[in-house]
Protein backbone atom coordinates (compact mmCIF):
# COMPACT_ATOMS: atom_id res chain seq x y z
CA UNK A 1 0.00 0.00 0.00
CA UNK A 2 2.75 2.51 0.60
CA UNK A 3 4.05 1.56 -2.49
CA UNK A 4 0.54 2.62 -4.43
CA UNK A 5 0.14 5.83 -1.91
CA UNK A 6 3.97 6.96 -3.59
CA UNK A 7 2.99 6.37 -7.07
CA UNK A 8 -0.43 7.62 -6.79
CA UNK A 9 -1.58 11.43 -7.42
CA UNK A 10 -0.41 13.60 -4.54
CA UNK A 11 -3.38 14.03 -2.17
CA UNK A 12 -5.30 10.97 -3.68
CA UNK A 13 -5.70 9.71 -0.40
CA UNK A 14 -6.34 12.54 1.97
CA UNK A 15 -9.33 12.71 1.64
CA UNK A 16 -10.07 9.15 3.20
CA UNK A 17 -9.81 10.18 6.81
CA UNK A 18 -13.02 10.82 7.64
CA UNK A 19 -14.40 7.72 6.06
CA UNK A 20 -11.30 5.67 8.26
CA UNK A 21 -12.57 7.08 11.16
CA UNK A 22 -15.97 6.39 10.50
CA UNK A 23 -14.44 2.66 10.05
CA UNK A 24 -12.29 3.20 13.33
CA UNK A 25 -15.67 3.83 15.55
CA UNK A 26 -17.33 0.74 13.48
CA UNK A 27 -14.75 -1.32 14.25
CA UNK A 28 -14.15 -0.23 18.33
CA UNK A 29 -18.07 -0.89 18.52
CA UNK A 30 -17.68 -4.43 16.82
CA UNK A 31 -14.95 -4.88 19.33
CA UNK A 32 -16.66 -3.93 22.58
CA UNK A 33 -20.21 -5.75 20.92
CA UNK A 34 -18.43 -9.07 21.00
CA UNK A 35 -17.13 -8.38 24.84
CA UNK A 36 -20.70 -8.66 25.45
CA UNK A 37 -22.50 -11.38 23.53
CA UNK A 38 -22.22 -14.95 24.13
CA UNK A 39 -19.83 -17.21 22.23
CA UNK A 40 -22.98 -19.16 21.70
CA UNK A 41 -24.73 -16.32 19.77
CA UNK A 42 -25.40 -16.17 16.19
CA UNK A 43 -24.08 -12.82 16.28
CA UNK A 44 -20.59 -13.51 17.54
CA UNK A 45 -19.02 -15.20 14.57
CA UNK A 46 -20.05 -11.95 12.68
CA UNK A 47 -18.79 -9.34 15.22
CA UNK A 48 -15.52 -11.15 15.60
CA UNK A 49 -15.34 -11.54 11.31
CA UNK A 50 -15.80 -7.53 11.40
CA UNK A 51 -13.54 -6.74 13.70
CA UNK A 52 -10.57 -9.30 12.47
CA UNK A 53 -11.12 -8.43 8.34
CA UNK A 54 -12.05 -5.25 9.16
CA UNK A 55 -9.08 -4.27 10.89
CA UNK A 56 -7.00 -5.85 8.59
CA UNK A 57 -8.93 -3.69 5.39
CA UNK A 58 -9.00 -0.70 8.10
CA UNK A 59 -5.14 -0.57 8.57
CA UNK A 60 -4.34 -1.38 5.34
CA UNK A 61 -5.83 1.63 4.14
CA UNK A 62 -4.38 3.78 6.70
CA UNK A 63 -1.11 2.61 5.78
CA UNK A 64 -1.76 4.78 2.30
CA UNK A 65 -3.71 7.47 3.83
CA UNK A 66 -0.48 7.88 6.61
CA UNK A 67 1.84 7.96 3.41
CA UNK A 68 0.54 10.21 1.79
CA UNK A 69 -0.30 12.95 4.72
CA UNK A 70 3.71 11.96 5.52
CA UNK A 71 4.23 13.72 2.32
CA UNK A 72 2.01 16.06 2.22
CA UNK A 73 3.37 17.39 5.69
CA UNK A 74 6.90 17.24 4.68
CA UNK A 75 6.30 19.49 1.49
CA UNK A 76 4.54 22.21 3.27
CA UNK A 77 7.58 22.11 5.80
CA UNK A 78 7.04 19.96 8.59
CA UNK A 79 9.78 17.63 9.80
CA UNK A 80 8.38 15.48 12.53
CA UNK A 81 10.21 12.38 11.84
CA UNK A 82 9.56 10.28 14.99
CA UNK A 83 5.59 11.42 14.92
CA UNK A 84 5.45 9.74 11.51
CA UNK A 85 7.53 6.17 12.77
CA UNK A 86 5.09 6.22 15.29
CA UNK A 87 2.53 6.46 12.67
CA UNK A 88 3.74 3.78 10.64
CA UNK A 89 4.44 1.66 13.10
CA UNK A 90 1.27 1.87 14.43
CA UNK A 91 -0.42 1.12 10.38
CA UNK A 92 1.43 -2.05 10.34
CA UNK A 93 1.79 -3.55 13.73
CA UNK A 94 -2.50 -4.08 14.29
CA UNK A 95 -2.53 -5.69 11.28
CA UNK A 96 -0.42 -8.47 12.00
CA UNK A 97 -2.21 -8.54 16.09
CA UNK A 98 -5.20 -8.72 13.75
CA UNK A 99 -3.75 -11.84 11.53
CA UNK A 100 -2.47 -13.52 14.53
CA UNK A 101 -5.74 -13.40 16.20
CA UNK A 102 -7.51 -16.21 14.46
CA UNK A 103 -4.65 -18.63 15.16
CA UNK A 104 -4.37 -17.91 19.10
CA UNK A 105 -5.72 -20.47 21.37
CA UNK A 106 -8.98 -20.02 23.14
CA UNK A 107 -9.05 -19.82 26.78
CA UNK A 108 -11.79 -20.20 28.73
CA UNK A 109 -12.66 -19.16 32.54
CA UNK A 110 -12.46 -22.63 33.95
CA UNK A 111 -8.81 -23.33 32.69
CA UNK A 112 -7.25 -19.82 33.36
CA UNK A 113 -8.81 -19.85 37.08
CA UNK A 114 -7.61 -23.51 37.16
CA UNK A 115 -4.39 -22.58 36.04
CA UNK A 116 -4.33 -19.75 39.07
CA UNK A 117 -5.50 -22.03 41.14
CA UNK A 118 -2.90 -24.45 41.02
CA UNK A 119 0.39 -21.89 40.86
CA UNK A 120 -1.31 -20.48 44.38
CA UNK A 121 -1.79 -23.61 45.99
CA UNK A 122 1.98 -24.84 44.54
CA UNK A 123 3.61 -22.29 45.40
CA UNK A 124 5.01 -22.37 49.24
CA UNK A 125 4.16 -19.67 51.59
Amino acid sequence: MTALSLMAKPGATLRWGVPLGGGLLVLMAAGIGAMFVPVTSAWYPLLHNVYMYGGLALFTAYVAYDTQKMIDEYELGEDDHLKHAVDLFIDFKVPFAHSKSPQREPTTRSSSYSQVLTRACSSPH
